[in-house]
């Protein structure tokens, strides 16, 4: 029997345009609050919390371009690897228990779940704005990667309800 070669997939990429706005947007009300103290000698508390929340914004999004931008997912002959640059996940075929899929407002989230571990991953999901595509997240060959999943696993379809489907061996 052939073994099929290593498979290595990456997510889709959205444009950095909001995580570059986000920082733009704090910087600028960092020199307002500068302004602010000059002027009336204190930062009001509402000041402070537009900069906090700014603050949190950026980082956040930031640090989920990061992960993006560092997430794999391997799939072999003996089964799974996924790393996104603060986890690795490393499942075989037969530690693999069940998977969900649901539906997400950009493609599906797709939950892969064994013993003790796993992790989630998108299907393709196309962003649009004001009716223009304007990014694509996830993976494009996600629906491959769910299939492929459910039958190197030996999973079943067990349930499907409200479009959340649940695969499980019997």
């Amino acid at each position: 029997m052939l073994e099929k070669p290593v498979r290595e997939y990456r997510p889709e990429l959205l444009p950095r345009s909001g995580e570059t706005i986000a920082w733009a947007l704090l910087l600028l009300t960092s020199l307002n609050l500068i302004v602010l103290k000059r002027w009336m000698n204190e930062i009001p508390a509402a000041a402070w919390l537009v900069w906090a929340l700014l603050l949190f914004f950026a980082v956040s999004i930031s640090l989920n371009n990061w992960v993006e931008r560092h997430t794999r997912l391997r799939l072999d002959e003996s089964g799974i690897t996924f790393e996104n640059g603060l986890r690795s996940v490393r499942l075989t075929w037969p530690e693999v228990q069940g998977v969900s899929r649901f539906p997400a407002r950009w493609g599906q989230t797709v939950q892969v779940l064994g013993q003790k571990t796993g992790f989630v991953f998108h299907t393709l999901g196309e962003v649009y704005l004001q009716g223009r595509l304007r990014g694509k997240t996830g993976f494009a060959e996600g629906e491959k990667i769910l299939e492929e999943i459910v039958v190197m696993s030996r999973l079943d379809k067990m349930t499907e309800s409200n479009g959340v489907v649940y695969y499980s061996r019997r």
